[in-house]
């Protein structure tokens, strides 16, 4: 479960207040909060931003929140590397990823190359499923491991 509305609600701001933040609709958000229509990485990782924290914690990865000083740049190519090692990482090749997904062996392979960001739904999957923080795939830390986090 996603903690979208228990940060929003801890800085005491509407809906409407952190749609305009991420520059949508209040009808998109409030279906992203939801979780009626997934939010877009890109989304993700603004959120993130702007709320100073980490997206383990904010896709509930990890109960542990981590204050993030710096704003940080979504760089599809280490997202990319990084999607790619986290393949690795589970000893998986690309079918059997993509079936454990059930996507297609083309969509998984795009993430790698950076050609496309990963969906938060099998990004928060595969991170689950491997223990790796999806902070440190979205190049927003060096700390790898979900255990590691503190």
């Amino acid at each position: 479960m996603y903690r979208f509305q228990d940060i929003r609600n801890a800085n005491n701001l509407t809906k409407v207040e952190v749609a305009n933040l991420l520059e949508v609709r209040k009808e998109t958000y409030g279906k992203w909060e939801n979780e009626i229509e997934q939010i877009p990485i890109r989304r993700v990782f603004q959120f993130a931003n702007i709320f100073k924290i980490n997206t383990d914690y904010l896709l509930g990865l990890s109960n542990i929140k981590i204050s993030k000083k710096d704003k940080y740049t979504l760089n599809l190519k280490e997202v990319g590397t990084h999607t790619r090692e986290l393949r690795l990482e589970l000893n998986m090749t690309l079918r059997e990823i993509a079936d454990f997904l059930s996507i297609e062996n083309s969509s998984w392979s795009r993430y790698e190359t950076g050609k496309f960001l990963i969906q938060t739904s099998y990004l928060v999957a595969i991170c689950g499923k491997a223990g790796i923080s999806s902070d440190y795939v979205l190049g927003r830390s060096k700390v790898k491991y979900l255990k590691d986090l503190q």
